[in-house]
This record gives C-alpha cells, structure tokens and sequence, in this order.
C-alpha cells in the first residue's frame, strides 16, 4: 500500500488518518514543512494548512507537495487522495483543478 492524502486543515487530516487506523494501518500525519523527510509509511497524509489562505497560495502548497512526493512523474505505485471540506470550506475549485493539471493518470 502507497497512499497519500492530502487535506487543506489539520482536522481533514487526522480524520483521514482515523479509518487506517481502525484497520490497523499506523499512517503518518505531516505538515508541509516536513515534506522533503523520506517516509516509509505505508500511507501519509499531509496538512497544507492553506484553507484560510489566498487560492494561489493553496494551489503553489499543492503543486509543492506533489514535486516533493515525486507525483509529477507517473508513479503507478502511489495512489493519491484529495480529501475535501464536508462542507465544500476551502478554495475546492482551485485544489482540483491543480491536481488534474499536475498529476497524470494516478489521480484517484
């Protein structure tokens, strides 16, 4: 399993990492100044903290994350998951429209 999840606050995050859990999958939570750290973890899931900031602020977080995981290149092996605001909170448009003009076909 290579999964990594992306989510725009740290409780988007811990609420993605808590299904992994109950099925006894330790996932690692990381904040965007820890990216470039080698993680063996089976599935990692990154805080931008970018839901209050401009758009292209969020998207530049985005698009630093997916260089720094390597996702620019077509990484069969990672899957990556957006997790978006229940409520649509956040700059929704502008996080989806940065994955597909940055990720290949692995985007799920």
């Amino acid at each position: 399993m290579n999964i990594l999840i992306i989510s725009d606050d740290l409780t988007g995050a811990t609420d993605s990492a808590a299904g992994f859990l109950s099925r006894g999958i330790s996932p690692r939570i990381s904040l965007v100044f820890d990216l470039k750290r080698n993680n063996q973890a089976a599935v990692e899931v990154t805080d931008l903290d970018v839901r209050e900031k401009q758009a292209d602020q969020a998207t530049q977080s985005i698009r630093h994350v997916l260089i720094a995981k390597n996702l620019e290149e077509n990484n069969p092996q990672r899957t990556l998951f957006l997790k978006i605001d229940s409520t649509l909170r956040g700059h929704v448009r502008a996080y989806v429209e940065t994955l597909i003009s940055t990720t290949p076909e692995n985007l799920s």
